[in-house]
């Protein structure tokens, strides 16, 4: 009996599709494939239904069927959604707008088309195709929901919530959608109904990372620590690694990045360049939640060049260094800071660490358990904060009893460190912090917060920076030098040298003697380029020269 001809097996295998049976439409496209290996109906219909599982699979066989067809509009946005999931933005966008181009009308293409834009940063040309789409009819919660997302993208929190709450009115089960709410309530500053969207999501979704994620950070805010980690280490129980390939034409090497399950590490966002490099974030947890990983998981994960070991805090780092050492290892790899030269930079030993230094001051500090604290008499200006705590949110000063129990009532903690207030202010009334990063040990600017209170933390200040400030720190970022002068160069460059960090930063000042005030020098700098270019071009004119000098240390270090 002679086979059935190919138009009988694929009018079956449409009716097996369109019955939900994929996998017997699959089996015979290919049946059809074989005796015709550019049949453009089995092509179409094979690539559709293995796309939806494998972008890498389905994407050449609907290649091939739109080689056959060019103007199928639909094939062309269906291959763009391929693309997309591949990381290829820009061939997305190209099919989009191709099939854009033949059918207009056609939400689908335009809610792609947004997608890619959104990938490739034109927020506003985003904007317009997701509208556009919701115009057209795509009401659908997805829709909805990255609309939100872009919306969040550009800062627009109270339009995002909007898209967020459409979604999930749209489909209640969306759990992607819930998350995102949470994200949103939790930058609004409504941390407990953050707390709410999360479990909600993770309710829908008991297995989704990233809820569990954004539920820990929502956990912290609202003081419930203890459990914030436990869900932290759920989260990276189950996907301990998360991989970014190079963004860039090709990868000039490939850097695994140690961090820790309380994220509480260097950012390497900016420093290792995601255009230059394939970079593999390794989550390690704490021995008490479930680590070390077994072997397999550095098995199998993709080949590396490079090790940086961005768990930077010599406090809340401590219990991840034994296995910080033995998984370099097991790489064979160089690694960039390596766990033994940070207890060194602990705010309590910073002092012995930089003793001698001709030029510098390090005030005295000293760790010390919440229940000797409170007993402790004070006879001076003291600075104090939690053991870990960076970015100033519970920095304070205290001058007498009376403020110190005050802050205590307001500050759960277990452990504190206590460092004797220096009086920093220039002659002009203003307080001056200057932040030098040290990359292989060597000295570049990064910014000056000016402010005429002593807490000067970037972010506090910088939307009230007057454009005299600016042209001080231009004049700073442009030439270093310029202000660390003779004594005071010799000092940082010491400095650097003593850390004996791949990657590190002082922050500090200007005693009115002269002398440089080291405020904290370790491995924990954060760097970044998110300011507004229209607001301060000088940062974006200066600042990748750090980047570039983590390159350059990444090149050499592999030879």
């Amino acid at each position: 009996m002679s086979a059935p001809p190919d138009a009988e097996l694929l009018a079956e295998a449409l009716r097996a599709q369109q019955a939900g049976q994929s996998a017997l439409a699959a089996a015979l496209c290919r049946v059809v494939l074989a005796r015709a290996p550019r049949q453009p109906q089995a092509s179409l219909l094979l690539g559709l239904i293995l796309g939806r599982d494998d972008a890498d699979v389905g994407a050449p066989l609907l290649a091939d069927y739109l080689d056959q067809f060019p103007d199928d509009a639909m094939a062309a946005s269906n291959l763009g959604m391929l693309r997309q999931r591949q990381g290829d933005a820009a061939g997305a966008l190209a099919l989009f707008e191709r099939a854009l181009a033949r059918r207009p009308d056609v939400a689908a293409a335009h809610h792609g088309r947004g997608l890619a834009l959104h990938k490739l940063g034109r927020l506003d040309d985003a904007a317009a195709a997701f509208e556009r789409a919701v115009a057209l009819g795509a009401t659908d919660a997805v829709t909805r929901n990255n609309l939100g997302d872009l919306r969040r993208s550009q800062g627009l929190l109270d339009a995002a919530l909007a898209a967020f709450d459409a979604a999930i009115a749209a489909d209640a089960t969306l759990a992607m959608a819930h998350v995102n709410r949470g994200i949103v309530l939790a930058k609004l500053g409504r941390p407990a109904d953050a707390v709410g969207a999360l479990r909600r999501a993770l309710a829908l979704d008991p297995g989704l990372v990233a809820a569990e994620l954004e539920l820990a950070e929502a956990l912290e805010a609202v003081r419930l620590p203890d459990e914030a980690r436990r869900h932290r280490a759920a989260a990276y129980r189950r996907q301990p690694a998360i991989v970014e390939p190079c963004t860039g034409e090709r990868a000039e090497a490939a850097v695994l990045l140690l961090c820790s399950a309380d994220r509480r590490d260097v950012s390497a966002r900016f420093l290792i360049d995601g255009k230059r490099f394939a970079k593999t974030h390794l989550f390690l947890l704490r021995p008490d939640d479930g680590g070390p990983h077994a072997p397999a998981v550095l098995d199998g994960l993709p080949p590396v060049d490079l090790v940086f070991n961005t768990i930077a805090d010599p406090d809340l780092g401590a219990p991840y260094f034994a296995e910080v050492a033995a998984l370099a290892a097991r790489t064979g790899r160089t690694m960039l800071n390596p766990p033994d030269r940070l207890p060194a930079t602990r705010r309590d030993r910073l002092a012995a660490t930089l003793a001698g230094i001709a030029g510098v001051l390090v005030p005295t500090t000293r760790r010390i358990a919440r229940n000797a604290l409170g007993l402790l008499p004070l006879d001076r200006p003291t600075l104090v904060r939690p053991v870990g705590d960076h970015g100033g949110a519970a920095l304070a000063r205290v001058d007498d009893a009376a403020s110190l129990g005050a802050y205590l009532l307001k500050t759960p903690a277990d452990d504190f460190y206590l460092t004797d207030f220096c009086d920093f202010r220039s002659a002009d009334g203003h307080y001056r912090k200057y932040r030098l990063i040290f990359v292989d040990r060597r000295p570049y600017p990064y910014h000056l917060a000016i402010g005429q209170d002593w807490k000067l933390h970037y972010w506090r200040i910088e939307d009230a920076v007057a454009p005299w400030m600016k042209q001080e720190e231009e004049a700073f970022l442009a030439d270093w030098s310029s202000v660390f002068s003779g004594t005071r160069a010799a000092a940082v460059r010491t400095v650097a040298a003593r850390l004996d960090l791949d990657y590190g930063g002082i922050d500090c000042g200007f005693m009115p003697d002269g002398r440089v005030v080291v405020f904290e020098a370790n491995a924990n700098m954060l760097v970044h380029l998110n300011d507004p270019v229209e607001a301060f071009p000088y940062k974006h004119r200066h600042v990748p020269r750090i980047f570039d000098a983590m390159a350059d240390l990444v090149r050499r270090r592999i030879g």
